[in-house]
C-alpha cells in the first residue's frame, strides 16, 4: 500500500505530469506499461539536457478500475504557468506522448492521457474516495 502522505511530502512544492494508461486487459496493461517506461528515460534525459530540469518520478505505479488503469506521475520543482509556458518542456512533453503513441503493438483500447497539476491539486486528487477518483 502506497504512503500518499510521504509521497506528498516528497512533492512539496513541485508540479506533476500525470501519466493515466488503461487497457482493455492486464496483459495490454503491462505492454503499455513497459512502453512508457522504456520512453520515460529518455523523457527524462530529454528534459534534464534540454530544458534543465530536475526531475523525481513517483516509483510505485498506482493501479486503478479493476487493475486495468495505471497513474504515474513524474514531478519538477517549477510553478505550473512556468512550466506549461517552458518551450523546450513542452517540445519534450510532445516528443514522449509521440513516442508513446508509437507503441508497435498498440491497440484502440490502449490509452493514455497526461494533465499538468500543482501538488496542492495533486494531494486533493489523493484524498478523493477511490469512487471518485476515476480518470477520465
Amino acid at each position: 500500500m502506497t504512503d500518499y502522505g510521504a509521497v506528498y511530502r516528497r512533492f512539496t512544492s513541485l508540479i506533476a505530469v500525470l501519466q493515466p494508461l488503461s487497457s482493455e486487459n492486464i496483459y495490454e496493461l503491462d505492454e503499455w506499461i513497459g512502453w512508457m517506461k522504456s520512453r520515460l528515460v529518455h523523457f527524462i534525459n530529454d528534459c534534464e539536457e534540454e530544458s534543465h530540469l530536475i526531475i523525481q518520478t513517483q516509483n510505485s505505479i498506482e493501479y486503478r478500475l479493476n487493475n486495468l488503469e495505471v497513474f504515474y506521475s513524474i514531478a519538477f520543482q517549477l510553478d505550473p504557468e512556468i512550466l506549461n509556458q517552458n518551450r523546450n518542456f513542452s517540445n519534450c512533453l510532445k516528443k514522449f506522448l509521440d513516442q508513446l503513441n508509437l507503441c508497435p503493438n498498440r491497440k484502440e483500447t490502449m490509452k493514455i492521457s497526461h494533465k499538468i497539476i500543482s501538488t496542492d491539486d495533486w494531494k486533493l486528487e489523493r484524498m478523493q474516495p477511490k469512487s471518485q477518483r476515476i480518470i477520465t
